[in-house]
């Protein structure tokens, strides 16, 4: 009865508006993109769920929070099996993250009592200039004045933990409010802020992802806004595509693939300005 009851469910996955074989394969594209780049949780499926499924904005940001949380959850899994994590830099990362995320989650609740219609324009325009830097820094990552500006960056390994501390209220802030930030905003960051191989820059933003979405996605489930069908329907896809992603990492052309996203970033953010 109870595998019989299972089928149920995900047969009815195929049918529900927001549970289709469409909806698996978004899950199963972001999924890849996570394992590979730590890239795609909130800034590939936060815009996605509002603009092509015409998800409520704070219903698609607690979405994207708790598919963050499993998805982070299975690739750091793999990364910490690698070895590609930094755990002194992720522990730096929440000590700024944590304090964040609360003040972010607390601005939430107060869009969402005063006045929810003009809060989640707020949250719109917020995700979309996000995007449309997040798209600009990626693409301005690889150029030679980013590279001499690493170059240069003091190791001290006090002002190294200082400056990760800081990043790290910074993208909990934010990753708080619109759910973008834990993967995507970090790994440029990391790249130019820490002494951290490309590596080890994907698997420890991987792993602090899966932290800090656990983290909020206790908070979000008080309000209540999480869409549990299409989660499910997202998760289906995307387990399977974050564990194929995390095995191919080591080998995939980063630099393409960034490329890529950042003009997909720029598009999405600038519809939602």
């Amino acid at each position: 009865m109870m595998i019989w009851g299972v089928g149920i469910k995900l047969a009815a996955l195929f049918v529900t508006p927001h549970s289709s074989a469409l909806v698996i394969a978004l899950g199963l594209a972001v999924g890849l993109f996570v394992g590979l780049t730590s890239i795609g949780g909130g800034s590939v499926l936060t815009p996605v769920l509002i603009l092509l499924l015409r998800v409520p904005t704070m219903v698609a940001i607690a979405t994207s929070v708790v598919f963050c949380f499993v998805t982070k959850g299975i690739g750091s899994y793999q990364h910490l099996r690698q070895g590609t994590v930094d755990r002194a830099s992720s522990i730096s990362l929440l000590w700024g993250s944590l304090p964040a995320a609360i003040a972010g989650w607390l601005t939430l609740l107060m869009f969402r009592k005063i006045d929810i219609t003009h809060g989640n324009v707020w949250v719109n325009r917020e995700i979309g200039f996000a995007l449309v830097a997040l798209g600009a820094c990626i693409l301005a990552r690889d150029n030679r004045w980013i590279q001499r500006l690493r170059a240069v960056e003091d190791q001290n390994s006090a002002v190294v933990r200082l400056k990760l501390i800081i990043i790290g209220a910074m993208v909990g802030f934010m990753f708080s409010t619109t759910s973008i930030g834990s993967g995507s905003v970090l790994v440029i960051l990391l790249g130019v802020f820490a002494p951290l191989d490309e590596n080890h820059v994907v698997g420890t933003s991987v792993f602090y992802g899966f932290v800090i979405s656990a983290f909020v996605s206790v908070l979000q489930f008080t309000s209540g806004k999480t869409d549990w069908n299409l989660l499910l329907g997202l998760l289906i896809g995307a387990i399977p595509g974050v564990v194929i992603g995390s095995k191919l990492a080591v080998h995939a052309p980063k630099k393409f693939l960034r490329v890529c996203f950042s003009f997909a970033a720029i598009s999405a953010g600038w519809k939602l300005v």
